[in-house]
């Protein structure tokens, strides 16, 4: 496998809701700002809030079909030459299998954290699919310590330690 050339970062996040939940909207508009200005694409879907919210915490509903769907629908236009799905969620195997069977085992990648050694993939046996194990050190290579709760004057935001 030769050089590759990293075209488009995707974002697929829920979205709190800017009147029910203000602080935490804002907070999130910021990230996503963020994101954009470094050249990343920002998908969102609302956040779904249970009857006895704050109490339970909201929940992304459909972010993940969305993922699946882009993904497929990208591998289907030829929007890509590898897809490559940054997530552990076993949700995602329908799409990376089709995507694998469809269209070769090349197209449809898969990357995950390490966490204490042991990488919690998700990856296809049949077809075989590869697996980018990520480890701390490029964690903290691409690390945002920025507190997006916190705002100052003219929308500055505040940096958190680590």
């Amino acid at each position: 496998m030769g050089p590759r050339i990293l075209e488009q970062v995707r974002v697929y996040t829920g979205r709190p809701d800017g009147e029910r939940d203000p602080r935490t909207h804002a907070a999130h508009m910021r990230q996503c700002a963020a994101w954009e200005r470094s050249g990343a694409v920002v998908i969102t879907r609302p956040l779904r809030y249970p009857r006895d919210w704050p109490r339970d915490r909201a929940q992304e509903k459909g972010i993940d079909v969305q993922l699946a769907i882009d993904f497929v629908a990208g591998a289907i236009d030829d929007s890509y030459d590898t897809g490559i799905i940054c997530s552990t969620d076993t949700d995602l195997l329908p799409a990376l299998e089709f995507v694998a069977s469809r269209f070769g085992r090349e197209r449809a990648e898969t990357a995950a954290w390490l966490t204490g050694g042991k990488g919690s993939e998700l990856r296809l046996r049949n077809p075989s699919t590869w697996c980018h194990r990520l480890e701390q050190t490029d964690y903290d290579a691409v690390r945002d310590p920025t507190d997006y709760r916190a705002s100052r004057e003219r929308g500055s935001v505040g940096r958190r330690e680590p």
